[in-house]
């Protein structure tokens, strides 16, 4: 499992293969309270980059900012992926659930990366 710790040296297929199970296994938002998202959320749910961070990391980071911002003020500590975890976070955040399958498989497509029900 990818975790900050880790998210250095995974690529970016494995870091898209992670979020997109984490969600479509998840099948609802990551909400701090009716229309505001968080890392961590209700019911222990977790966004799609908070699913690339440990209870432990999570923590640590303030919620209500995008990733890029994270990366901006150093709270992330690797930049690697920031565009890819972005875009992610934007179809947790923007998209319907039942908009996820669609938007992530054009996300694959755009990114040059696999999309596939197995992994």
């Amino acid at each position: 499992m990818i975790t900050l710790a880790t998210l250095h040296l995974a690529s970016a297929q494995e870091v898209f293969t992670q979020v997109k199970n984490h969600l479509l296994s998840q099948n609802r938002k990551s909400l701090l309270s009716k229309d505001i998202c968080g890392y961590r959320g209700q019911y222990g749910t977790a966004c799609a980059a908070g699913c690339l961070m440990s209870d432990e990391e999570t923590a640590a980071i303030p919620e209500e900012q995008s990733w890029e911002s994270l990366v901006f003020q150093g709270l992330v500590t690797t930049s690697k992926h920031k565009h890819l975890i972005g875009a992610l976070q934007d179809v947790h955040d923007i998209q319907p659930v039942a908009g996820w399958p669609d938007s992530l498989r054009e996300l694959a497509d755009e990114e040059g990366l696999v999309y596939s029900h197995g992994n």
